[in-house]
């Protein structure tokens, strides 16, 4: 089992955790009387919602690099697959980023290599963020069309699919933002922004259930940090 460093309720206060409020009494009252807990320990707390415990996870010093890594690299897989399973396969510039995040964090990828794979999904990011404007223009242009030849019905029919091809198509570069997120130098950083990215990918992806989507996001990540810790 991973040792892990302990936290005090203080230090998470020094963090002014704020949604929702968290004052000292709540706080004090998650660590069960304890004056210290390792984020094993605080993660059996169950009437916390998960955005907050990640974010907490995400803070340096709480968890060690090797971890903020590999739990980057996974939310990122995660939004990448999920655009497959939706039928929009990611730019395999974005696979590999996530590829050499994982390899780095386990010591088998350099920092050279690491730059090269972050630089490449930024540029994925900007490749689907380029391929969804145009599909939305190009949707929207042939609604116009159309409704010139076939009426009004038959033009808003064209925009609403061109705002469905622009949905997919933010879904897309979200999702490819993930993958790049995950690369990050700094392990906070790449964790913190992969997650957060990560439920954004979840919310563009679901429509109208997209709150649904974002809280599922976070407790899948959760269920991964508890497995992870043991």
């Amino acid at each position: 089992m991973r040792r892990l460093k302990r936290i005090t309720p203080a230090r998470i206060l020094s963090w002014e955790p704020c949604n929702p409020p968290y004052t000292d009494e709540r706080v004090k009252e998650l660590f069960g009387g304890r004056r210290s807990a390792t984020m094993r320990e605080i993660l059996t707390v169950r009437n916390v919602p998960p955005a907050d415990l990640i974010w907490l996870a995400c803070h340096g010093g709480v968890l060690d690099d090797k971890t903020l890594r590999l739990f980057a690299a996974y939310c990122a897989g995660r939004a990448l697959r999920r655009e497959r399973k939706a039928g929009r396969e990611p730019d395999a510039r974005s696979w590999k980023a996530v590829c050499v995040a994982r390899r780095f964090a386990m010591g088998k990828a350099t920092t050279g290599e690491l730059r090269a794979a972050r630089e490449a999904a930024r540029e994925a990011a900007w490749a689907a963020g380029e391929g969804a404007r145009a599909a939305g223009a190009a949707a929207w242009v042939t609604g116009e069309a159309a409704g010139e030849a076939a009426g009004a019905a038959a033009r808003v029919a064209a925009r609403e699919a061109g705002a469905a091809a622009g949905a997919a198509g933010a879904a897309a570069r979200t999702a490819a933002r993930v993958a790049r997120e995950a690369t990050w130098a700094a392990p906070r950083a790449a964790a913190r922004a992969a997650a957060w990215a990560a439920w954004e990918a979840a919310w563009a992806a679901a429509g109208e259930a997209a709150r649904e989507a974002r809280e599922e996001e976070a407790k899948q990540q959760l269920a991964w940090l508890r497995r992870y810790l043991g």
